[in-house]
């Protein structure tokens, strides 16, 4: 699987928003697409999206291909320069730091709105005993071999993922992760209090 790690900050500045990263996991999901295409799979109108997709075309995130045939005109395909597209973690810049900090922000605002969308609809949080509805948090002290555990089921859960879109039956789902270490507490003793040094 190619991966496209975007090393230019304008590249990162034009990323940042909700829309434009909906498109690029769109087409990370399903490959060259019309505008229209898009539109469907994101639940938006196409003169919602023409704006977003001139942003990322202009930028180098997204190609525009040769365009096919309708009846009524030649819409112009886009597709990515890989199979994926991130921004590089590099904590000693202050302008990946910020792109890193607004990407993550996007996508929690877009996992709330989604989160929030499916409680509006009613819908139920069981089906056929299996749920599909999660909000969670959990925090854990983890050792670099517990962090390698972790993330070999980050990559089964993504390869499952991928192949399930692939087959495109039942019905879509978002799945959001962020995973960041904590500031490591002071050692306490029994009652929270902080532990005195051992003489």
């Amino acid at each position: 699987m190619k991966k496209l790690i975007l090393q230019d900050p304008e590249q990162w500045a034009v990323l940042i928003s909700p829309v434009r990263l909906e498109i690029v996991s769109f087409l990370e999901e399903t490959g060259t697409s019309s505008i229209a295409e898009i539109a469907k799979g994101l639940g938006r109108t196409p003169d919602s999206l023409y704006f977003h997709v001139r942003k990322l075309t202009e930028a180098g995130i997204l190609l525009r291909a040769d365009g096919e045939t309708t009846k009524a005109r030649r819409e112009a395909l886009f597709s990515l320069p890989a199979d994926q597209v991130r921004i590089p973690f590099r904590v000693d810049s202050k302008e990946n730091v910020l792109a890193l900090t607004k990407v993550t922000a996007a996508l929690l605002r877009q996992a709330d709105r989604e989160f929030r969308h499916a409680l509006e609809r009613q819908e139920p949080p069981k089906v056929d005993g299996e749920s599909r509805m999660h909000s969670h948090r959990l925090r854990a002290w983890m050792t670099s071999e517990d962090l390698k555990e972790l993330n070999g089921y980050l990559n089964q859960i993504h390869r499952l993922l991928t192949q399930a879109n692939r087959r495109k039956q039942g019905r879509p789902y978002a799945f959001s992760t962020v995973l960041a270490p904590l500031n490591p507490l002071p050692e306490t003793g029994r009652q929270g209090k902080k532990a005195k040094p051992s003489t």
